[in-house]
C-alpha cells in the first residue's frame, strides 16, 4: 500500500470527524429510543404521548387479551414467597401488570362503559384482577404448605440422623 499523501491529511481528519459525529448522533438516538421504550419517557424526562387510537374497542380487546396471556403464562408458576430474588421479581412483575391493566381500563374508559362491548371488556378487567388476586393468594397457600412439608422433612432428617444407636 502506498504511503498517504501528507497534503491530504486535513481532509482525511475532517472525514473522520464527520463520520465520528454521525456515529455519535446515531448512538444517542438509539439510547434515547431504548430509554423511552423502557420507561415511557424520553431522555429529558418528558412523558411520551399515548396513542389515541388505542381507545377503539378492538384495540382495548387486544390490550386485555395480551394482559390475559401474560397472566396465564404466570399462572403456570405461582408467585414464590420468601425466596429472595424470585419473590422480588414476581412482585415487580405483578405491580407492573396491575399498572398496565389500570392504564388500559382508564384509557378505554371502562369505569363507565357506553355499550355492550365495553361492558364486556369492563367485566373482563374485573375478572383479570380477581384472577391475579387468586394466583397471589394460592401462591401464599402453596408456599405455606411447602414450608410445612420442608419443616416436617427437616425434622424427620434430624431425628433419623441424630438418634442415638
Amino acid at each position: 500500500m502506498a504511503p498517504r499523501s501528507p497534503e491530504l491529511r486535513p481532509y482525511r481528519l475532517a472525514v473522520y470527524g464527520v463520520f465520528g459525529l454521525i456515529c455519535a448522533v446515531l448512538f444517542l438516538q438509539l439510547i434515547r429510543a431504548v430509554v423511552g421504550d423502557l420507561y415511557g419517557r424520553d431522555l429529558y424526562g418528558r412523558d411520551l404521548p399515548v396513542a389515541s387510537a388505542a381507545t377503539t374497542p378492538a384495540a382495548c380487546l387486544d390490550d386485555l387479551d395480551r394482559l390475559y396471556q401474560q397472566l396465564a403464562a404466570r399462572a403456570i408458576e405461582p408467585a414464590p414467597r420468601n425466596q429472595g430474588r424470585l419473590s422480588a421479581e414476581w412482585d415487580l412483575w405483578s405491580r407492573r401488570w396491575e399498572t398496565e391493566l389500570d392504564s388500559v381500563a382508564h384509557r378505554c374508559d371502562l369505569a363507565s362503559p357506553k355499550d355492550a362491548v365495553m361492558g364486556d371488556l369492563a367485566e373482563a378487567v374485573e375478572a383479570l384482577e380477581n384472577l391475579r388476586r387468586v394466583l397471589a393468594r394460592s401462591a401464599d397457600e402453596s408456599s405455606a404448605q411447602a414450608g410445612r412439608a420442608r419443616d416436617a422433612l427437616a425434622s424427620a432428617r434430624a431425628q433419623l440422623f441424630h438418634r442415638p444407636q
